[in-house]
């Protein structure tokens, strides 16, 4: 995933040794350029500059002063930078539109004793730290889901054997049955943590600000969802904040439009000023969208569902398989009347 390859395009060159760096044509295309900059400035070398290519050389401690709002590429100079062999800075020009994402990896490095100095976006980094594995758990506990017991053997869930290490449930697959719910269903979620740093843990709130002004700006993975949300209420909502979105997520804003207008709804989007608007009529006429390989678009279309006068149809469907491969296995077990064809 393009996640995978900027997260590890840096920690590479901890190792040292060559790499390929290659992704599956699926997940459409990915600039490496500006990532490839930084790390060649900092002793790593590169064949080609796009995918895929290959990395090798080991990455040298030192100044780092980014312009990139990259969240993935960040956090993994900020895995990789505290095993280097001397002290590093990373500044970055615009950290805080970045922030709740990057939060969660200095949360997982703090687990793992990593030690980052300094003030979120200029930080201080000691080198020559090697991770600690956490304590592992008093007792660790069976978890069972019902759905699929008949298919799978009882495991250790998600607390891994022999360390202490607790996996949070995921608030932005957790929001579509949230809002599922907003829309009349009555699905029960546990496991989901209100202390968790993940920013999606905010879709509640978001959805008591439907008819007004929500800031979308660290919410890319939600937004196309609160835009079908948006739609179930009667008036004008403005997604705010957009313009914060680079790559994938920049892009979904066009897809976002694209499909809330294809099931009949009235989207547009302001790009001087980085604005989404809804004007929802309380229903959808439904239709066909192609989400375009996007997982969240087709994951948003199959909730719209709910609220639309007749089914949807959506392209490229299976690309859910990005972050919850079982999305329409789930959908089905709650009664949702899901056809699925390969064909497209």
């Amino acid at each position: 995933s393009h996640t995978a390859v900027k997260l590890l395009m840096p920690v590479s060159g901890v190792i040292g040794k060559k790499f390929l760096f290659n992704i599956d044509e699926k997940f459409g295309e990915l600039d490496v350029k500006p990532f490839i900059k930084v790390l060649s400035e900092h002793g790593m070398k590169f064949e080609g500059d796009a995918l895929p290519f290959v990395s090798e050389g080991r990455l040298l401690p030192g100044s780092f002063a980014l312009e990139t709002r990259d969240a993935d590429f960040i956090s993994g100079l900020l895995i990789a930078l505290p095993m280097l062999g001397g002290d590093s800075t990373l500044k970055l020009m615009n950290g805080a539109s970045i922030k709740a994402s990057v939060d969660i990896t200095l949360k997982c490095l703090s687990d793992f004793k990593i030690e980052i100095g300094g003030e979120f976006g200029d930080w201080k980094i000691r080198g020559g730290q090697k991770p600690q594995l956490p304590e592992p758990p008093k007792k660790a506990y069976e978890y069972v889901n019902p759905n699929y017991k008949h298919k799978f053997k009882k495991h250790q869930n998600p607390t891994s054997p022999g360390l202490g290490i607790k996996c949070e449930r995921d608030w932005s697959v957790a929001a579509n049955y949230i809002v599922a719910n907003y829309f009349g269903s009555d699905v029960a979620m546990d496991g989901l943590s209100d202390e968790s740093l993940q920013a999606e843990k905010c879709i509640k709130s978001c959805l008591d600000q439907l008819g007004g002004s929500i800031d979308v700006s660290q919410l890319p993975g939600i937004m196309p969802l609160l835009a079908v949300a948006a739609c179930r209420n009667v008036g004008e909502t403005r997604l705010c904040g957009c313009d914060n979105y680079i790559g994938t997520a920049n892009k979904r804003i066009a897809l976002t439009v694209d499909m809330i207008n294809a099931l009949g709804g009235n989207a547009s989007y302001d790009e001087a000023g980085g604005v989404l608007t809804v004007v929802g009529t309380g229903a959808l006429k439904g239709g066909r969208v192609d989400c375009k390989g996007d997982h969240r678009i087709a994951m948003a279309a199959s909730i719209a569902a709910h609220i639309s006068e007749k089914g949807i149809d959506i392209k490229d469907a299976g690309c859910v398989s990005k972050s919850c491969l079982n999305f329409y296995m789930d959908g089905t077990w709650l009664g949702a009347k899901m056809y699925y064809n390969v064909l497209g």
